[in-house]
């Protein structure tokens, strides 16, 4: 039998939550992003969507470090990258990456005679509402004064967009919204649309005349619903104030379950995005 392809197993998975009636890209981290037993990173791309806080492992990661996961505790995937040897279009040698997953365990689906590792200690977000609200801060400015940076346009406008045209991001000022977590998550989303401008990662949702409700601007929308749950989550901002209604919910539903390789794609894409707000280099090896 042949392993199940894990392009439709993250989609199943997805489809599943969109079922209980929350979309996946907006779910919150408690304390922190998950992270791996085997390198103490945080777990990037889509699964980010997947699993929750905590740290995760495989069984035999698990054994090692010296727990005994629970019988009857099922796993959870967590997917990677795996790139092989092949040839481009012209003959000329590349390197073809492969979606592969496998099976992971949370830290508290397990026993630890020992107690857990020291590893496990949690990261600590920031505390308080004026924290959190700085550390957004940060990130906006930062892109701000990035080079080649789009243009910020906060005046006198009622409702936020990204322009392509003209490279300019525009929102409503921030005591215009109903909370802070709204604003910054608002603007982290049109931060993200700025990204696929030609001159920065070049996503054909961008630069491509896209219309509403065709499949190119349904995936990059979802870019920027994920670029924004990711910003948020670091620095533990909740943007509570969206309700996920049940026509919204049915259509990502159906665009999602059409393409099954639509979820993985948009979040390996918004990982890069919020990279590249903050200014980071993304790297394809990391989980």
């Amino acid at each position: 039998m042949s392993k199940p392809d894990a392009y439709q197993i993250v989609t199943d998975r997805i489809l599943a939550m969109i079922d209980e009636g929350v979309a996946p890209w907006r779910k919150p981290w408690a304390t922190f992003a998950p992270r791996s037993m085997s390198t103490g990173k945080p777990y990037r791309g889509i699964n980010l969507f997947l699993l929750d806080s905590g740290y995760w492992g495989t069984y035999k990661k698990v054994t090692e470090m010296g727990g005994q996961v629970r019988k009857g505790e099922k796993s959870s995937i967590a997917v990677f990258w795996k790139f092989i040897d092949g040839a481009d279009a012209n003959g000329e040698p590349t390197k073809i990456p492969l979606l592969r997953y496998y099976n992971v365990f949370h830290e508290d689906q397990a026993d630890w005679p020992e107690g857990k590792p020291e590893r496990f200690t949690a990261d600590v977000l920031p505390g308080t509402d004026n924290e959190r609200i700085a550390a957004a801060d940060a990130i906006v400015s930062g892109y701000k004064n990035a080079d080649n940076a789009p243009r910020f346009d906060f005046e006198g406008w009622n409702h936020a967009c990204y322009i392509p045209a003209v490279d300019a991001i525009q929102t409503p000022k921030i005591e215009q919204f109903i909370s802070s977590a709204h604003y910054y998550s608002t603007l982290f989303h049109e931060c993200a649309h700025s990204t696929g401008h030609a001159t920065r990662l070049n996503r054909p949702g961008v630069t491509d005349t896209a219309s509403f409700g065709s499949h190119k601007y349904a995936r990059e929308e979802l870019v920027a619903e994920m670029t924004a749950a990711m910003l948020c989550g670091e620095v533990g901002l909740l943007d509570d104030t969206v309700e996920e209604s049940a026509a919204y919910l049915k259509n990502w539903r159906d665009k999602i379950a059409d393409d099954p390789r639509l979820i993985v794609k948009a979040a390996g894409e918004a990982q890069r995005a919020a990279d590249h707000i903050k200014g980071v280099r993304w790297d394809d090896d990391t989980e």
